[in-house]
């Protein structure tokens, strides 16, 4: 099965609002659902 997730270039500035132990957790969990599949994200 293949995945792929798409940026939103203002997610960037979002994440640079969020505290930093919080937007690093959500880059993580984009990375993980990018490599494996796994997650709460909609396949594109």
């Amino acid at each position: 099965m293949s995945f792929e997730i798409f940026w939103d270039p203002k997610a960037v500035s979002q994440l640079r609002k969020l505290p930093k132990g919080i937007s690093s957790r959500i880059v993580k969990k984009v990375k993980l659902a990018g490599e494996t599949g796994i997650g709460n994200f909609k396949r594109a």
